[in-house]
């Protein structure tokens, strides 16, 4: 589900200006007299390491909120400030784009800057809002109809024995239906993890041992479209369960539905040339 931009390997240009006079801060020193650093050398060092590797974080700032950009720009100046700039950006992705931490929340950019600048800091918490096993025990009446039917969890519409539950029995079903019930096809994918958008399927274990996503412009664009979409889908299943509410003949409808997506389990029969299954001209030769 999560498109991966190839990021390249190739140092960065250092950014002249600002080297030139961070360095002239290092060297220089009044004539006569005995040359020492006029700031910490670890901190300079860091300095530097954000500029060389940071240069892309200006570009997309630029980019993405050339308004912003204009009026802020970035500030140079020492590593902190530089950081804050940095901070700035992600600050407008967040609250624009898609839930990410700042850089400065990544400890990371403290230890090895080139990595930290690098890769994204999703914040998670954001992520499969309907997700039915991260928030198992407050599931509305609804929910637990479908997750039941499913055969996840509960009893009350667990297929009986050789059936199973066919979410393209239950497209079918839905989008034939009129008004909002249509939409329980939809509603069943959020709970399942079934959607196909990164915002609502991914679960616990596969964000933690996925890899971070790159800080490039295809992914941000990617990833705002996705979170878009997530957004336009929740809107949609809101209204859902907002129109069913307690009502006993909407809930009658949906259990209907369920059942009649539940379908005979039928196992697969690899005919021979004879056409007949395998498993009868096997019989038939022993």
């Amino acid at each position: 589900m999560r498109k991966k931009i190839n990021k390249s390997k190739k140092s960065l240009p250092l950014e002249g200006c600002a080297v030139s006079s961070l360095t002239e801060l290092i060297i220089s020193a009044p004539a006569g007299r005995p040359k020492k650093p006029k700031i910490d050398p670890s901190e300079a060092a860091l300095h530097l390491r954000l500029i060389q590797h940071g240069q892309h974080i200006v570009e997309m700032y630029r980019k993405f909120f050339p308004e912003e950009f204009t009026r802020d720009g970035i500030d140079y100046g020492s590593a902190e400030r530089l950081l804050k700039s940095y901070d700035d950006f992600a600050h407008l992705v967040d609250a624009r784009l898609f839930p990410v931490h700042d850089f400065s929340s990544n400890d990371m950019v403290w230890e090895e800057p080139e990595h930290g600048l690098d890769t994204m800091f999703i914040c998670y918490h954001q992520f499969a809002p309907f997700l039915w096993y991260r928030r198992e025990a407050d599931l509305s009446r609804v929910e637990r109809l479908i997750v039941s039917a499913a055969g996840y969890s509960g009893l009350e519409m667990r297929p009986p024995e050789g059936y199973r539950f066919s979410s393209n029995r239950l497209q079918e079903l839905s989008w034939k239906r009129k008004g909002i019930i249509s939409r329980l096809w939809l509603v069943a994918m959020a709970l399942l993890g079934g959607t196909d958008n990164v915002w609502l399927d991914l679960d616990e274990d596969a964000f933690y041992q996925s890899e971070p996503p790159d800080w490039s412009a295809g992914q941000v664009e990617w990833l705002a479209k996705e979170f878009k979409e997530a957004q336009r889908i929740s809107d949609e299943i809101n209204e859902f369960f907002a129109w069913v509410g307690n009502d006993q003949e909407k809930v009658l409808q949906v259990t209907d539905l369920l059942r009649k997506a539940q379908i005979p389990d039928k196992p697969i029969e690899v005919k021979t040339r004879r056409g007949k299954p395998l498993v009868e001209t096997l019989t038939e030769l022993l």
